[in-house]
C-alpha cells in the first residue's frame, strides 16, 4: 500500500494542476524569487517565500529571515554583496522546506 501512496504522489507532483488538489492554496502557487532584494527593498517572511501555513513555519521563516539579513548586513561592508548573500542563502533553505509542504499537503488531502 505504501508503494501505491508514493507512486501516485510522484504522479501527481508532475503535473502543474496538482495545485488544484490542495485544500487550500493561500500563496503556494506563487513562482519560488531568484532574488529576494531589489534596490531599497527587501523581502522576508511571507512575502518572500511561496508556502501556507500547513508546518505552521511562518513566523519561524520570518524570524529566520529577520536573523540571516541582520548578521550578513553586519559582516559584509559592501551592503549589495550582503543582500545578494542573504538572498542566496535563505532561497537555498527554503526550497527543501517548501518540498516538505508539498507532501504533507498531498497527505492531508487524502487522509480521511
Amino acid at each position: 500500500m505504501a508503494d501505491n501512496i508514493l507512486n501516485s504522489l510522484e504522479k501527481s507532483l508532475e503535473h502543474p494542476e496538482f495545485s488544484g488538489h490542495y485544500f487550500c492554496l493561500e500563496n503556494y502557487d506563487m513562482k519560488l524569487l531568484s532574488n529576494l532584494y531589489q534596490n531599497r527593498v527587501v523581502l522576508v517572511g511571507d512575502a518572500a517565500h511561496p508556502m501556507g501555513s500547513i508546518m505552521g513555519l511562518n513566523a519561524n521563516l520570518a524570524l529566520e529571515d529577520a536573523r540571516s539579513l541582520s548578521l550578513h548586513l553586519h559582516n559584509e561592508k559592501n551592503t549589495g554583496l550582503a543582500l545578494t548573500k542573504y538572498s542566496l542563502e535563505q532561497i537555498q533553505k527554503i526550497i527543501p522546506i517548501i518540498d516538505l509542504e508539498i507532501i504533507f499537503r498531498w497527505i492531508m488531502h487524502f487522509l480521511p
